[in-house]
């Protein structure tokens, strides 16, 4: 039973965190095929994609290891320090997609569409960061003796 208890808390965290990330490789997608392409800015578009696959596949390995620590310590160590990207990644989906997106629309674009859009990764992007912290502290409460 415990056994079952620590998979779906494994599921749960890696499930919560990556849930904006999806969202953000949706929303890469559709600013790459709204413009064939070419892009004004480039960069987001494909920043947005990376960011969200590395934060995925990083999230997964991170609990992961997490639930089911490795033989080699450095496994460990090498998914602790990535585990920053994920948390970088929330930050950005906040203040980038969110907070200066969201003046844009506000500032420039007066669209409800652009302000209901903002609003979202300031939600996505603070939920993301709030179940990093909840696996960042998964160690100390979860991990198996």
């Amino acid at each position: 039973m415990a056994e079952q208890s620590s998979v779906m808390r494994q599921v749960d965290l890696t499930g919560g965190a990556t849930l904006a990330a999806w969202a953000a490789i949706i929303y890469g997608l559709i600013l790459i095929f709204r413009n064939h392409g070419v892009n004004d800015h480039p960069g987001r578009a494909y920043l947005v994609l990376g960011w969200a696959v590395a934060s995925i596949v990083l999230v997964a390995g991170y609990v992961g290891v997490i639930f089911n620590p490795p033989k080699q310590k450095w496994i460990g160590l090498t998914f602790a320090f990535a585990s920053a990207v994920p948390f970088f990644f929330s930050l950005y989906l906040f203040f980038v997609l969110g907070l200066l997106d969201g003046y844009d629309a506000v500032a420039k674009h007066r669209s409800v569409w652009s302000i209901i859009l903002a609003v979202f990764w300031l939600l996505a992007g603070s939920r993301m960061f709030y179940m990093m912290r909840q696996i960042s502290r998964a160690p100390t409460a979860q991990r198996p003796h």
